[in-house]
């Protein structure tokens, strides 16, 4: 689906923005920002396609954040603020909240925010064989050459061959 809208206003006649979403979500980062925040053009009453960002506007969100996650959650911050200022009507008994509607965006930017900036952190147990380790004590090693008087010979000291010269 693609579309041309001319902006209205003060600048109305001299920009045009675009809209335009190939429904293949991994074909671009575009599509990919497009289709994670459900903007992949609705049909109008009126006929047309509806969008909640441009072309440009989604570049832009994609060009801010370095990671995925950090990319969705700025669009749906801005989408929640968007939503924010629509107020709620109520027609025949029939309520439409549109507060309900920024509230679900912001939320979901708070969940993508915390897992952005999770920090991710493994370990891994090493038992090392020199005179640091806890486990293993070098100069109570009967093979070990660090107590050896032969000073012609490789001695190792922390894991590293050295080589003594006799003078």
């Amino acid at each position: 689906m693609s579309g041309t809208s001319s902006f209205s206003g003060s600048s109305a006649g001299t920009s045009a923005a675009t809209y335009s979403y190939s429904g293949t979500p991994g074909n671009s980062d575009l599509d990919k920002l497009r289709f994670l925040v459900s903007d992949v053009g609705l049909q109008g009453t009126a006929g047309g396609t509806v969008w909640m960002f441009s072309d440009t506007e989604i570049e832009f969100f994609v060009s801010e954040e370095s990671d995925w996650d950090g990319r969705v959650a700025f669009t749906c911050e801005t989408l929640a603020r968007q939503w924010s200022r629509i107020p709620s009507i109520t027609i025949d008994g029939a309520r439409i909240d549109q507060q309900q509607v920024a509230k679900a965006y912001a939320d979901r930017a708070k969940e993508l925010r915390a897992s952005s900036y999770r920090i991710q952190s493994t370990s891994v147990n090493v038992t090392r064989k020199d005179g640091y380790s806890d486990d293993y004590n070098s100069y109570e090693d009967d093979n070990s050459t660090a107590n050896s008087q032969d000073l012609d010979q490789i001695e190792y000291f922390r894991g590293f061959p050295l080589q003594w010269k006799t003078s």
